[in-house]
């Protein structure tokens, strides 16, 4: 998106941050794409390989797990060692908030929602990260970063509209200097025909030379004018993208 070089994570692409944007929109595809009522039990699938006669429907979510289960294969899960699990009726409503779920919890530690914004290393991060390898860093509450973040791109925002605006206008001006170039050179040309007549003989030479001359000066600024209408144009496909995506 940005089309900058930058350092791979020593721990290869796994290391780079989680984006929490794309994830969402291709869950949100996944639950409008898919039937409750005809999602295979993943456990099921995975133990009986082709017989798909023994494989049963998914009825159940587990939230600890991301698993879809049946009503068999949900039951170990009410009953784990270590406590139960979140099982919750498998549905459209449950895919929405499994999705905004998913979208707090830490990357690190999957059990845990992150609570917290790191100032220093710029990333949403769990109470155990804070208090292990954020420890010594600047941190805020997460709703508070938001509205900071809000602010400054509403300001940002007020900035790029006044810039395209400028721009335009710019780029207007320049449209209306090209013109007022080439109405001169046309009435500077009529002027010189007008006189070549009478001076035909004395000046004919000196007459081709300086229409010459007002050929390569119209040439010119239209080309000047041509190279700063591009970058103006550029301009403004990059500030109303970024306004967009803002």
């Amino acid at each position: 998106m940005c089309r900058k070089e930058f350092l791979i994570p020593s721990d290869g692409l796994d290391g780079l941050q989680h984006h929490f944007f794309i994830q969402q929109l291709v869950d949100v595809r996944r639950a409008s794409s898919e039937e409750s009522d005809e999602v295979p039990c993943e456990v099921c699938f995975q133990e009986s390989g082709s017989e798909s006669d023994k494989i049963q429907m998914a009825t159940m979510y587990c939230v600890d797990c991301n698993q879809k289960l049946c009503e068999q294969c949900i039951r170990p899960h009410r009953r784990w060692k270590g406590g139960a699990h979140q099982v919750i009726p498998l549905g459209a409503e449950v895919e929405q908030e499994l999705i905004q779920q998913r979208g707090s919890s830490c990357d690190k530690h999957k059990d845990k929602q992150v609570e917290l914004y790191c100032c220093d290393c710029n990333e949403n991060i769990c109470l155990m990260c804070s208090a292990v390898k954020h420890r010594n860093h600047n941190s805020i509450e997460i709703p508070e970063a938001a509205e900071n973040f809000r602010s400054g791109i509403e300001d940002d925002c007020e900035k790029i509209k006044s810039v395209v605006t400028s721009v335009r206008e710019q780029s207007g001006q320049t449209k209306q200097d090209a013109a007022d170039v080439r109405i001169e050179v046309e009435r500077v040309k009529k002027l010189v025909l007008g006189t070549r007549d009478r001076v035909k003989r004395s000046v004919g030479k000196h007459t081709n030379d300086i229409l010459s001359e007002l050929e390569a000066v119209t040439s010119q600024s239209d080309k000047e004018a041509n190279s700063v209408q591009d970058t103006y144009q550029l301009a403004l496909v990059s500030l109303e993208s970024f306004h967009t995506y803002s």
